[in-house]
């Protein structure tokens, strides 16, 4: 049998993608919330909300369930519905909406 060393370790490289790609996402993910938080409230500066919304976000990472089995029900059964409402159809309606916005008003900023 033939064995070649990249083939054998390829699962470890397919996993640090894997925690590269999802920590990448949390932190885009947390950095829109900061941003988002900070203009809401009118603030000059972002960075004193990264603290406590970083600990918030660990707190509800651990309380959100009391057990394994509750998480793999949550993450087989809301977690697809949350998905589909949050990763498409809120970004679908504010694309028509910008859409049909900018086609009513002509004063509405188009792209260079």
């Amino acid at each position: 049998m033939v064995r070649i060393a990249f083939f054998e370790n390829l699962q470890a490289i397919i996993v640090s993608i894997w925690v590269g790609g999802v920590s990448i996402k949390i932190g885009v993910f947390m950095w829109c919330a900061v941003l988002s938080l900070s203009q809401t409230f009118n603030l000059k500066e972002y960075r004193p909300l990264v603290p406590p919304l970083g600990i918030l976000l660990v707190v509800f990472a651990l309380v959100s369930v009391e057990n394994h089995i509750e998480l793999r029900e949550t993450l087989h059964h809301i977690t697809p519905l949350y998905a589909f409402v949050f990763e498409f159809l809120v970004p679908l309606l504010l694309l028509v909406a910008v859409n049909v916005r900018a086609w009513l008003d002509p004063t509405f900023p188009r792209k260079p």
